[in-house]
């Protein structure tokens, strides 16, 4: 990069409601980059002065603080006021390394083609402390299958318009997945540029179901995105509460669909779309009907093998006690319990 000549880079951080130390810690590692062109955007999402009060302890002129309501909100605010050529995201209660900015910039610059990029991160918090190993080149099937994109740590060029949508805790998923069917060019620095924060207490983590079904939802967006993957496929089923047997059959014509249609660029379509067959499992009516229809759908057993994972659903054996200290053993079928036997 020629001397004297520094893009402005243009750091988003949203903050909730994280110990002030974190958010201290966060803001200092921006404040202490080696890359001297930059604007901190901190997108305030309490309802309260505390976060405020920590901002100004700096007194530092390239922060910039701004308030709006909930994560997706502060997120695209902080674009929205962003005026950098680059744009970079950062959470609060994570670090960024002193040469990361200075990395980044270095690494787009030298390669146009690149739309946006990421890097490799060292992992702390409530897991053993390791280094990840993304890889180099992120195409849209290595992302479905792997992920690889650390999303506190990208840096975009300002011309991609990057927009969330409100699908917390999936609203990355969903970004990643849109740009790169739209052609976006993603990168991973292989160097350590980050330390990121993973909370066992993070939404991911308290709600499981909600997860899987927002990455199902996903999938089946981003594969429709497919224009010769469009047409007859017909699976409407996406926001019911409760599944019937027909939504079942239209799930599995969905799938049969799906895979004649080139091996879907190489992705085994059932195991995509396992976690939304599981979500319609947990929450169908009339269970009999539904197993019945289950039963009899080859696709079912090629989706959930191993066989013996899905009779135990089905049918299992094992031993009850009652409070009198006596033990029977017992077989449920479907979630009746028959006794087999006294001990």
């Amino acid at each position: 990069m020629p001397e004297n000549e520094f893009p402005l880079v243009s750091v988003v951080m949203p903050v909730f409601n994280h110990p002030a130390h974190r958010l201290r810690r966060a803001i200092q590692s921006i404040l202490d980059q080696t890359y001297p062109c930059f604007e901190l955007i901190v997108a305030d999402g309490t309802l309260t002065d505390d976060n405020l009060k920590t901002v100004e302890e700096f007194n530092d002129p390239r922060i910039i603080h701004c308030r709006a309501k909930g994560y997706i909100d502060c997120l695209n605010l902080g674009i929205e006021k962003a005026s950098g050529v680059y744009i970079a995201r950062m959470d609060s209660d994570d670090i960024s390394v002193p040469q990361r900015l200075e990395e980044q910039v270095r690494f787009l610059e030298k390669n146009p083609q690149v739309d946006l990029c990421s890097c490799q991160a060292e992992l702390f918090g409530d897991i053993k402390p390791c280094v990840t190993k993304h890889p180099a080149d992120i195409d849209f099937i290595t992302y479905v299958k792997q992920g690889g994109i650390l999303h506190p740590a990208i840096m975009f060029r300002r011309g991609l318009k990057v927009k969330y949508e409100h699908i917390k805790p999936c609203e990355d998923c969903l970004l990643f997945r849109r740009l790169l069917l739209n052609g976006c060019v993603i990168k991973n620095l292989d160097k350590v540029l980050f330390k990121n924060r993973v909370n066992r207490t993070s939404i991911m983590d308290r709600h499981p179901k909600l997860m899987t079904l927002y990455l199902a939802k996903i999938n089946l967006e981003a594969f429709n995105g497919f224009s010769r993957l469009k047409g007859a496929l017909g699976f409407s089923a996406l926001e019911k509460r409760r599944f019937s047997v027909s939504d079942f059959s239209d799930f599995f014509s969905f799938v049969a669909e799906m895979e004649k249609s080139d091996g879907v660029y190489g992705i085994k379509t059932l195991r995509m779309f396992r976690p939304y067959l599981d979500y319609m499992i947990s929450h169908c009516e009339n269970k009999r009907a539904v197993w019945f229809k289950l039963l009899t759908t080859p696709l079912f057993y090629k989706a959930c093998s191993p066989v013996s994972k899905l009779v135990r659903q089905i049918f299992s054996i094992h031993n009850k006690r009652f409070p009198d200290g006596r033990k029977i053993k017992v077989a449920t079928v479907l979630g009746r319990e028959i006794p087999l036997k006294k001990r």
